[in-house]
């Protein structure tokens, strides 16, 4: 069973997610519609930090949860979810927060692993000389 205190953090994420998507929802982009995106800053940060914690296959250093959560909030901006009529506001908007994190995430590992370094014929040398021996030729000295 939920606390009391949860339970009302829970209606006041529910009432901010109503408000922002009945404003999406209306067409509405303004200042009030830029307020109700950063009043839910602090939900999008808590929900796209676990959900980054999750990714331990991100390369190191790429970016934080603060950076993942920021683009978030500019993708809610311009495109924000629709309201599910079977479905709380507050359960909407985790959803897309999930969702979009994920997505986020997944196209950033793609574009960080898809690099591709460019070497020079000595370069390659030695990287030829440390597969054929199995030392650690490519390290420079």
């Amino acid at each position: 069973m939920s606390a009391p205190c949860d339970r009302r953090g829970e209606e006041v994420e529910r009432a901010l997610g109503e408000r922002l998507l009945e404003l999406a929802q209306a067409g509405d982009s303004g200042p009030e519609y830029r307020a109700a995106v950063e009043s839910v800053y602090e939900l999008v940060l808590t929900h796209v930090s676990s959900v980054f914690r999750a990714w331990t296959n991100l390369p190191v250093g790429v970016m934080d949860a603060g950076d993942v959560a920021h683009e978030i909030l500019l993708r809610l901006q311009t495109s924000p979810p629709t309201k599910n009529p079977g479905l709380n506001a507050r359960v909407t908007l985790l959803s897309w927060i999930r969702k979009t994190t994920g997505n986020y995430l997944t196209d950033v590992f793609r574009r960080t692993s898809s690099r591709t370094i460019a070497l020079g014929p000595e370069d390659l040398v030695r990287l030829r000389t440390w597969e054929s021996s199995g030392t650690h030729a490519l390290r420079r000295r």
